[in-house]
């Protein structure tokens, strides 16, 4: 199945979209993000967008991000909040700092424009790696919602990329020849989430087997 099938089909599945919808999408610049828009653009329930991406503090090239976006020909938003800063006084848990510090912006950004409805480029390992996680760091079965309400409902957070395989998308856009930026995180091979998600890679099918797990709890067989 392609990746414009799966996005369709998670939208579907979850009933992520309606007809006229104003959608905020979280730009990175990064493959996730990148492929996210491009398909997300198709999509004819969308009456409008808002590109927002947030400058982390880590080196991030502006100005390739700025052309990327402004070559989408759609309405966005650049924001610097230094992350950086935050995540040198305890480098330990730099995902969990970064990802609250960006997330908490982009909410209040996408309400003071109006809009509802926030897409995020998580994939399929993402929710693969954080189940894991979960379960190793925080002793509980969790992971990353494919569509999840916050403040009761004033913000819903989607992830139109839940069935797609991260490896998936780097090939599309390599194939396509699009472009898009690297992380630039100095801590990225350094994290919690990149142990796990190597540990989960060593085994042969991993990710293929924990994400159909996620979906196969047999109750009978637990305390």
């Amino acid at each position: 199945m392609s990746i414009k099938k799966k996005v369709s089909a998670a939208i579907y599945n979850y009933k992520m979209l309606e007809m006229g919808d104003r959608v905020a999408i979280a730009f990175s610049g990064g493959k996730d993000s990148v492929a996210l828009t491009l398909f997300l653009k198709e999509r004819k329930e969308i009456s409008e967008f808002l590109l927002i991406h947030i400058d982390h503090g880590f080196g991030e090239d502006r100005d390739k991000i700025k052309k990327m976006m402004e070559a989408s020909g759609l309405p966005h938003v650049i924001d610097v909040v230094d992350i950086s800063k935050e995540v040198k006084k305890d480098h330990r848990t730099p995902c969990f700092l970064c990802s609250f510090f960006r997330r908490k912006r982009i909410f209040e950004i996408a309400h003071e424009n109006g809009f509802k409805k926030i897409a995020f480029g998580h994939t399929r390992d993402d929710a693969v790696v954080t189940f894991i996680m979960n379960i190793f760091y925080h002793g509980e079965v969790s992971t990353l919602k494919p569509i999840q309400d916050f403040f009761d409902g004033e913000i819903i957070m989607l992830r139109p990329m839940y069935y797609v395989r991260e490896a998936e998308i780097e090939n599309f856009l390599r194939r396509e020849g699009i472009e898009y930026t690297e992380n630039p995180c100095p801590y990225k091979n350094q994290t919690r989430r990149f142990r796990i998600k190597e540990m989960i890679e060593s085994f042969p099918d991993g990710m293929n087997n924990v994400y159909k797990a996620m979906f196969n709890i047999k109750k009978e067989y637990l305390p």
